[in-house]
């Protein structure tokens, strides 16, 4: 059988370039995921009551919401399903509990990096197009529920490449059978589901799952001298691992290259997006500045005319500037406008003007806040993805140090979100 490796779910018989990990190191990562997750089950649901409460729903607050999702549900129960996989090193009885495994820890991931991804494309909507609105409220909604559906059929490919059965494809007799079932190190005395195709009385359907026999069951003990069609034996090796019975190697290549260049464009979209965003705030703060200095500039000069006047030209100056001032005081005084006399429509723009100041400064501190989410969803990820790929020695609990990512927003939210930090404070108060 072609050994394809599928990332984050790693072969268990294949740890090339890398030691088998010791008792000791398992029971440390145990405990290392234990911990995260009872502070990750606890960190999100906060998370998710803080922000599931807000009235002004904004497009971040849904994208936030679906990540505290996600890593809730990978705390409250991927982590403890990753703990007793690792502990029974993979050895389960039931085909069913291998593929929801897999299917867990191989969706929730990309549908992070793929929210990711989305984040970053809003935030430079936001900051660089604030006028285009190209994702709305109802938009984020359906491209939420895209990624999810999308991660989900990644989780049940990957499902399908695993199990705890593998074939034994065979031409000759029962006690060749036996050699390849010695040396392959199965052992004896497990079942062989024989497939015989060539006979239309056994074309049934097999069923894969513990407690259900084929009708034609041959064992270790039958006759060595047997002659057999060629068939195709389906054995139960009771570990969850890759296998071909429903996807091929072909198959298998194919999908992990996609796998891989899924993340990698994931990774390359938000380091361009976020390039562009810190450019474009660069730009505008230069913009800025040259105003400000421009307007500086201008009023020395005014100075500087004034201070080449004589004194008894400046003083006049001085004093018909002070009764302009008067004058217009009065003068507002007298009409009873208040605002220093300004028309409702200066007001309106003045107020406009500090709103929109408002609103960028908040999807700024916003940017940053999800950038820094970013990042360490990157950071704690690329290891276990270089190993995955084989890229890197195997490592257990440098392994698992991905989970870190979905214990770590919680944190983020608190250090960088005021309002978070109040919410949090009246919620305990």
């Amino acid at each position: 059988m072609a050994n394809v490796t599928t990332l984050l779910a790693p072969d268990i018989t294949n740890h090339e370039g890398g030691s088998q990990p010791s008792r000791a190191e398992l029971y440390a990562v145990m405990v290392i995921l234990s911990f995260l997750s009872v502070l990750g089950t606890g960190g999100n649901a906060m998370v998710l009551y803080v922000f599931a409460r807000k009235r002004d729903r904004f497009v971040s607050t849904l994208f936030i919401l679906a990540l505290a999702f996600v890593d809730f549900i990978t705390c409250l129960v991927v982590m403890p399903f990753t703990i007793y996989m690792e502990y029974v090193d993979y050895e389960v009885g039931y085909d069913i509990v291998c593929k929801i495994y897999l299917f867990l820890i191989t969706s929730n991931i990309p549908f992070s990096a793929l929210t990711m991804a989305a984040i970053a494309v809003d935030r430079y909507f936001c900051i660089c197009h604030p006028f285009l609105h190209a994702i709305t409220l109802q938009r984020a909604r359906v491209i939420i529920v895209s990624l999810m559906m999308f991660a989900g059929v990644l989780g049940i490919v990957v499902s399908l490449m695993h199990g705890v059965y593998d074939e034994i494809p065979k031409n000759g007799t029962a006690g060749s059978i036996d050699d390849s079932l010695s040396t392959s190190g199965v052992g004896l005395g497990l079942q062989l589901f024989n497939l015989t195709r060539s006979t239309a009385a056994h074309n049934q359907s097999l069923l894969l799952s513990p407690g259900y026999a084929y009708a034609n069951v041959t064992t270790a003990a039958s006759s060595h001298s047997q002659s057999l069609t060629p068939q195709v034996f389906i054995v139960f090796t009771g570990h969850c691992v890759t296998n071909e019975l429903v996807l091929g190697s072909d198959f298998q290549w194919y999908y992990q290259k996609f796998y891989t260049s899924m993340y990698l464009v994931c990774l390359i979209v938000v380091v361009v997006l976020y390039i562009m965003i810190y450019k474009s705030v660069l730009f505008r703060r230069t913009q800025r500045q040259k105003q400000k200095n421009k307007s500086l500039y201008l009023i020395e000069v005014a100075k500087g005319n004034a201070t080449q006047e004589d004194g008894h030209t400046e003083h006049m100056l001085l004093g018909e500037m002070k009764d302009a001032s008067n004058g217009s005081r009065k003068s507002r005084e007298g009409s009873g406008k208040p605002n220093g006399g300004m028309t409702d429509g200066e007001i309106e723009r003045t107020i406009l003007k500090k709103s929109k100041e408002k609103v960028r400064m908040a999807n700024l501190k916003t940017a940053a806040m999800l950038f820094v989410v970013t990042v360490v969803f990157i950071v704690t990820f690329t290891p276990a993805f270089l190993m995955a790929l084989q890229l890197m020695p195997y490592n257990m609990t440098v392994f698992y140090m991905y989970f870190a990512n979905n214990v770590a927003n919680p944190l983020i939210y608190s250090f960088m979100n005021k309002n978070f930090r109040d919410d949090l404070r009246k919620l305990f108060s």
